[in-house]
């Protein structure tokens, strides 16, 4: 191919010859300089004369060409080379990188941020007259042209670097004389546009390396697992031997392959004063110890894959994926961590407890959603219940095997543990937790027939008080209670506390027997700690464009759905949940702080759950089958849910913060039996009152007894019992 100078020249010195004998040496000499021999038949001075017609009229062709390249190159953009796609990062709370999502795998630097041996062993295979030429070097093109003429076919380019430059910038790879011609007018175009330091640090990070790997950063972290800062003349040498042709001299496709191009990388550097005799020595007795190829991983992947949906819902899919982002989340890598060791031995301890089919055992129900599994499944996600920020999710036990996260989406029935907000209601109604309600058979005519809510034992213990059935999930007293105050008044307050999925207003609904994401119960649980507060869960904290201009900025709100003085006795009854009831393995376990919560166990074992709380952290977890059928006879959430809470919650760092107490509670000693002021005869406790529902009447007297809770028979009901008090099986 002929330069734009070059092609004036010839078509010049052509017209010449025309007009006398002696512009035949210029002509000869013209040709020598470009590499061309001569054919001893053009020294006959009329073949000459035609011949140089013919290349007067291609020469006039080319400048013809020429000027429509030109009007095309000032089509093209050269301010748009900088601008490239780039990976975005997410970073936890404390700072340290949790992932990356990209179209193309790109960490742009600086070229201070690149060892000054990659940038020579570049130069020295690509453009060792880099800093010499001015976009073009016309010898090489020649050579390049004339070895082309001969094959019949393009086999060498002659590209300076700047020349690959623009070819991967603003045209395509298509291989043509037609695009070569751009290419060499675009380069001139980008020299005069940006110093030859700026060119070589855009073509390092543009370029392909291999293996997914775009730009030196990426391709240094890739294959050394160190910075291009840190890289050595021996891997320096093994990189810039791999963009001729990633796919054949990647390490990660053949290394011995790699190692000899190496060496011809070595030598070249020698060659043009790019390196002393004794480095290329050292660097050829260097090890070259290769990172394995990335392959997807469990490690945070639920945690991240959430963080990626949220900002491309939040920039669009373009930002997300190219724009170099730096996406700062609330989520601790730590506790992350954490929490997805948690899940998985507790399902593991739980499948070797119960004797359960072994994962992926073919005699498991077959489950059409490729995004589910036959496996036993468990989800974790762990909240600030201040802020609302979410500091670890785990949507199951395997990414890799399923990317549905059961945490966000899997919508089940929440069993017990929906009885925290039937409590709510009746404590919003004006119920207090020493209100008396009379555990006994009771029976509703409904359109399916009569409702029979029944407790574990098959025994009733007369009457108790609201903090005493929520301590032993009574079941009588909660569909009782949620006749009371009124099963639309119970949705209601659900739906304001953050529940979105179906809750049929039925007599079982105080049971659990709508259904909820382990998301939407975390958040509701949360209002109990927050001073009847709900705040709005948040995963991104800020993000930031490449240059650092922020782009979104999360703003906390919430707004009150409870009293403070309802959301302290409902945090106060679910205390003793955990102390003394169905959530009593909490401290079995070895957990410490203070903590509420409630247990869940729905119709058939199908799902285990357990919602708790410290002051300033809201947990939940869930145990179940994707394809609900039962775990196993008596799995109860306090047998498989309330471990894996426990395991995760004692790695949060030990805080003295207590839960807070509003002015407008009032602690009065009242009968344990009754629920009434204490008499000198009483078994006399303390509970808390609100002001305006202090207690006034003596009790009369004492006839209460504990009872337990059974399986109901009927769909919908609630399984959560209190037999693990007396036997230790919760």
């Amino acid at each position: 191919m002929i330069d734009a100078e070059a092609g004036h020249t010839l078509a010049v010195v052509a017209v010449e010859m025309t007009k006398t004998p002696s512009m035949y040496t210029k002509w000869r000499e013209f040709m020598r300089k470009q590499g061309i021999e001569l054919w001893a038949c053009v020294r006959d001075k009329q073949v000459i004369a035609r011949v140089t017609a013919g290349l007067a009229g291609i020469a006039s062709i080319l400048i013809i060409m020429l000027g429509i390249a030109d009007w095309q190159v000032r089509r093209l953009d050269v301010n748009l080379i900088p601008d490239m796609e780039e990976s975005s990062h997410a970073y936890d709370r404390n700072g340290k990188e949790l992932c990356q999502f990209w179209k193309q795998k790109r960490t742009v630097v600086p070229l201070s941020r690149i060892s000054k041996h990659l940038l020579d062993a570049i130069l020295a295979m690509e453009d060792h007259d880099f800093y010499n030429h001015h976009g073009y070097d016309l010898a090489g093109i020649t050579r390049a042209a004339w070895a082309n003429l001969r094959a019949g076919k393009i086999e060498q380019g002659g590209s300076t670097l700047t020349q690959q430059l623009a070819k991967n910038t603003l045209l395509n790879a298509r291989q043509s004389y037609w695009r070569k011609l751009r290419e060499l007018w675009l380069a001139r175009k980008i020299e005069k546009r940006y110093t030859k330091a700026q060119i070589l640090e855009f073509y390092v990070n543009r370029i392909y390396w291999g293996s997914g790997f775009y730009g030196a950063e990426e391709a240094s972290q890739g294959y050394f697992g160190k910075s291009a800062s840190e890289l050595s003349l021996g891997d320096a040498a093994l990189l810039a031997g791999i963009t001729a042709a990633p796919s054949i001299y990647s390490p990660h496709a053949k290394l011995d392959r790699c190692l000899k191009r190496r060496e011809v990388v070595l030598d070249a550097m020698l060659r043009h004063g790019l390196a002393k005799t004794s480095e290329v020595e050292a660097a050829r007795r260097e090890p070259v110890v290769i990172q394995p190829r990335p392959e997807q991983t469990n490690r945070l992947a639920y945690a991240a894959d959430a963080i990626r949906a949220e900002v491309l819902d939040t920039l669009g899919y373009q930002k997300t994926f190219a724009g170099g982002l730096r996406v700062y989340t609330t989520i601790d890598a730590k506790m992350q961590l954490t929490a997805e060791e948690a899940v998985g031995n507790q399902l593991s301890r739980i499948e070797k407890e119960f004797n359960l089919l072994k994962r992926g055992t073919a005699a498991a129900p077959t489950v059409a959603d490729h995004n589910k599994t036959n496996d036993l499944q468990g989800a974790l996600l762990s909240m600030s219940v201040q802020t609302g920020e979410i500091m670890a999710l785990v949507g199951g036990r395997s990414f890799v095997e399923s990317k549905f996260n059961r945490a966000l989406y899997g919508k089940r029935q929440p069993g017990s543990a929906f009885k925290a907000i039937v409590y709510a209601a009746a404590l919003s109604a004006g119920m207090t937790p020493a209100t008396v309600i009379e555990d006994e058979p009771i029976e509703f005519q409904t359109l399916e027939g009569i409702y029979r809510p029944t407790n574990s034992d098959q025994t009733f213990s007369g009457a108790v008080t609201l903090r005493t059935a929520l301590r032993k999930s009574i079941n009588s007293v909660a569909v009782q209670t949620g006749q009371v105050v009124g099963v639309d008044r119970i949705v209601t307050l659900a739906r304001a506390m953050g529940l979105q999925g179906p809750l049929p207003a039925v007599i079982s609904l105080p049971l659990g027997s709508g259904e909820a994401t382990l998301f939407e119960m975390v958040r509701a649980y949360s209002v109990f700690p927050n001073e009847g507060r709900l705040v709005h869960p948040l995963l991104l904290r800020r993000i930031e464009d490449k240059h650092g201009a922020v782009l979104y900025e999360a703003k906390p709100e919430g707004h009150q759905v409870l009293s403070p003085e309802v959301a302290f006795l409902m945090t106060s009854m679910l205390m003793d949940v955990v102390n003394r009831g169905t959530g009593s393995g909490v401290r079995a376990g070895g957990f410490q702080m203070p903590a509420a919560g409630k247990t869940g166990t729905t119709n058939d074992y199908r799902d285990a759950w357990f919602i708790g709380f410290t002051p300033e952290v809201v947990t939940g977890v869930w145990v179940g089958y994707d394809q609900p059928r039962e775990i196993a006879r008596r799995a109860y959430g306090a047998r498989l849910a309330v471990p894996l809470w426990t395991a995760y919650m004692k790695k949060l760092p030990p805080s003295p913060k207590q839960f807070p107490r509003p002015a407008g509670i009032v602690e009065q000693l009242i009968c344990a039996e009754t629920g009434l002021l204490a008499t000198p005869e009483c078994d006399v406790v303390s509970e808390y009152f609100t002001q305006s529902n202090v207690p006034h009447d003596l009790c009369p007297g004492h006839h209460l007894q504990d009872s337990d809770e059974i399986p109901h028979s009927q769909t919908g009901q609630n399984l959560e019992g209190d037999s693990q008090m007396r036997s230790g099986a919760h």
